[in-house]
């Protein structure tokens, strides 16, 4: 009997995350990853840098920590650089326990999660004394030359919540992990205190055992089948022999169903919840579709002069160019620089929408130019004041948007086919065209703008091409609810 009655304490010992836990580890994460960005990027980060205005708080905390001023980055001093890759791993440990208790949520994951989050508190904890101790060690020589009223706002406050918060959650995990610990080896008197945790009576406790039994029948994930699993529909390629998950509609058996992905959600709900052999191909496409709506969005405003002041030093930003490209000809080396420095130049309202460049052995780029190619006879020079520098006109902005929108459509697509394609045989055959369909819009989109800028000064071959590579994707769409089965003429 006391064997029996010990049961039910073991089942119970199971982490409940408390608010205050998941709270802190989500919210600082975001601080934290501030910070390294701040210090990792020295010194375009600091006052004066080109990329400041992000970390403009900074400014003052420069003069008050020498670590984040003039003085650690001219002495090249290692140890905020250090320091900030460790908070990298820090973060991803933060939200790999949000991830454990809020997201997978299953009895392993939430058996584990403790021990990850004392992990991730136990890193920000001993870091932050560490930063503490070695200022200390070397004579308060970063903080000393505060008064006491900059000293205690601006550093022993903020940096004091970096060591309560992660100390206060560091006890709490340790006597739960202990607790938990001395109930499975049965430790005499020891008892899980969870929170809302009733006691199971012996009827529920040979529920709960029939379905730990019913669920490990099924596999570590009863969500996620084998290949041979699978109905015939779903048998894709038969060299991926594990990790599909459960097909929606193809099970009659109750305990069967409630592990199938027969609904929208389910399928939604698969992306986060557990891995399986779709996720890495989803999550790559979702978030390429997502950075494509944005990086769209932004060039759309700038070109509307709509783009929100703290936004624009980003626009068009250096860092977007690959500057490793060479240029081998006059022309092209003055192109370069020409669209380099037209969305950083603001035109007049007097001036024509176009403008002749000045005299190229007079200004600053034919200077430049000349510097760039030495050899280049002085013809080949005097050709540059026939160039001209203009802003985006309308296939300009046609041309990308086409790239754009079907960035966005293709991997969109792919990313709804791949979630939604264990639903049912009928919708996955219907998504499975969709993602052919986006498909081509890609491969048209990118056509487009190569063909505007290849035959820019050929208009008429410029509108061939372009019509034809257009005509030819419109033909190899196939209706959605034709006949073929790939959606497409292959």
């Amino acid at each position: 009997m006391a064997a029996a009655a010990a049961a039910p304490a073991a089942v119970s010992a199971v982490h409940r995350p408390r608010t205050f836990v998941s709270a802190w580890l989500f919210l600082s994460s975001f601080v934290v990853a501030w910070d390294v960005g701040y210090i990792l990027l020295r010194p375009r980060s600091m006052l004066g840098g080109d990329l400041h205005w992000i970390w403009s708080p900074y400014s003052l905390y420069m003069t008050v920590d020498y670590i984040y001023g003039l003085p650690s980055w001219e002495s090249k001093d290692g140890f905020p650089a250090a320091q900030s890759l460790m908070n990298v791993g820090e973060s991803i440990l933060n939200f790999f326990y949000i991830y454990l208790v809020h997201v997978k949520a299953t009895p392993a994951a939430l058996a584990v999660a403790p021990v990850w989050g004392l992990v991730a508190v136990t890193m920000t904890l001993s870091k932050t004394i560490l930063y503490v101790l070695n200022d200390f060690c070397c004579g308060w020589c970063k903080t000393g030359h505060n008064d006491w009223y900059t000293l205690i706002v601006y550093w022993i406050l903020p940096n004091g919540l970096w060591i309560l918060f992660p100390a206060i959650i560091a006890l709490t995990l340790i006597q739960e992990i202990s607790t938990s610990l001395k109930v499975a080896a049965g430790v005499q008197g020891a008892t899980a205190s969870t929170p809302s945790s009733p006691p199971i009576a012996s009827a529920d406790a040979a529920v709960v055992a029939d379905a730990n039994k019913e669920t490990a029948e099924l596999g570590s994930n009863p969500y996620l089948v084998d290949h041979s699993q699978l109905p015939s529909w779903a048998q894709d390629n038969a060299w991926i022999v594990k990790g599909y998950r459960r097909p929606g509609g193809t099970h009659h058996e109750e305990k069967l169903n409630k592990f199938d992905h027969g609904s929208v959600y389910k399928c939604w709900r698969s992306i986060w919840a557990y891995w399986h052999n779709e996720t890495v191909n989803i999550h790559t496409h979702i978030w390429g579709a997502v950075f494509s709506i944005g990086l769209s969005t932004s060039h759309l405003l700038q070109h509307l002069n709509l783009l929100p002041s703290f936004i624009q030093p980003l626009s068009h930003h250096p860092i977007f160019y690959p500057s490793s490209l060479t240029f081998t000809t006059v022309s092209g080396q003055a192109l370069r620089l020409a669209s380099a420095s037209y969305p950083f130049s603001s035109p007049s309202p007097h001036l024509a929408p176009s403008h002749v460049l000045p005299s190229a052995n007079s200004s600053f780029l034919g200077r430049t130019l000349s510097l760039l190619s030495p050899s280049t006879p002085s013809s080949s020079i005097d050709k540059l004041s026939n160039l001209v520098i203009r802003g985006p006109d309308t296939l300009d902005v046609a041309g990308f948007t086409a790239f754009f929108l079907g960035s966005i459509l293709c991997l969109g697509f792919s990313a709804t086919y791949h979630t939604i394609q264990c639903h049912s045989f009928t919708v996955s055959k219907r998504f499975n065209k969709l993602d052919y369909v986006g498909i081509i819009v890609m491969i048209v989109g990118s056509f487009l703008p190569a063909l505007h800028y290849g035959f820019y000064c050929h208009p008429h071959l410029q509108l061939f091409y372009s019509l034809s590579v257009t005509l030819l994707g419109l033909l190899a769409i196939d209706h959605p609810y034709g006949s073929r089965c790939a959606g497409v003429w292959v």
